[in-house]
């Protein structure tokens, strides 16, 4: 789909009454994207499994009583799966909108609890599917107590009551300002102990459906004129890895590991694209990176 149009429509969705239930419509009969692809699991679960390690890995105290902590999980709560599956007992889980659907959770334990084989992460399966209210039951049979709509900003439950934190392509949707209030809010919970690890997704969303732009792509226009493919169902902040790294040092976090990709080609995408004077500050190195992972604990 071109993006442009792509853009258009989210400024549509976002407009119109039960926008959000709309554009799960569309997905559903039209581009047909509306369930995502979970296997092979090793493949799409590949982000989260490696969260839920860092985390595993890194957690000093007594795993069956730490209590995990996200925020923008979306519709199927994928993570949060995996995190029961890698044997995460306690999880709160917010978004800033309701966006779980009982459908796609459902089929989501479904692939979980049929699958021949798992990653060697995850040593348990789910094995009820959610039959009455979904948000009661996700509390009940796993351990996920969703709330929604809430503000990760305001949060309100008990200083150092958290123990894990983790999000995976989440912040890269929130404006800047939002997100520094977000994380200075996740520092205030953070148990002395806590473990932190977060994935970011630094390229232009745009160019996962439309072949015909790269992940560079947005980096071409000012803010005045990214206002107009930038709708808030489809938010992008074009913060850059060196950026997050400032956040996380001004809201209270010290890195204690941190890894950044790019594509084989990236000199050669970049250079394709007229950079805004807005990213011509920025050293090549920090605007080549289309991903990055952290693992942070408190400072």
């Amino acid at each position: 789909m071109n993006w442009k149009f792509k853009s258009l429509a989210f400024n549509v969705f976002q407009t119109m009454p039960f926008g959000d239930y709309a554009y799960d419509t569309v997905q559903k009969y039209i581009t047909k994207r509306f369930r995502r692809q979970y296997f092979p699991i090793g493949e799409t679960a590949k982000y989260f499994i490696s969260n839920t390690k860092n985390l595993l890995s890194n957690y000093k105290g007594d795993v069956s009583k730490a209590v995990y902590y996200e925020f923008g999980a979306g519709r199927d709560l994928y993570s949060n799966f995996i995190n029961y599956c890698c044997g995460i007992q306690n999880q709160i889980v917010v978004d800033i909108n309701p966006l779980v659907r009982k459908e796609l959770v459902n089929g989501l334990i479904e692939e979980l609890k049929s699958a021949l084989s798992l990653p060697s992460e995850l040593i348990r399966k789910p094995e009820r599917l959610i039959t009455g209210d979904l948000i009661a039951q996700l509390k009940d049979l796993y351990g996920i107590e969703y709330m929604a709509p809430m503000d990760a900003a305001n949060i309100k439950i008990p200083n150092k009551s958290i123990n894990m934190i983790a999000t995976t392509d989440t912040l890269e949707h929130i404006p800047a300002n939002d997100l520094r209030n977000i994380l200075a809010r996740c520092r205030e919970l953070c148990s002395d102990d806590a473990i932190i690890s977060m994935q970011v997704d630094y390229s232009d969303h745009y160019s996962h459906s439309d072949t015909n732009i790269n992940p560079y792509n947005f980096l071409q226009y000012g803010d005045k004129e990214w206002r107009l493919y930038n709708p808030s169902m489809h938010y992008q902040n074009r913060l850059r890895h060196s950026d997050y790294i400032k956040l996380f040092e001004q809201t209270g976090f010290k890195i204690v590991e941190e890894r950044s990709f790019a594509p084989n080609e990236a000199f050669v995408l970049l250079d394709s694209v007229n950079l805004d004077n807005k990213f011509k500050g920025y050293e090549k190195d920090d605007l080549l990176k289309t991903r990055g992972e952290f693992v942070l604990i408190p400072g």
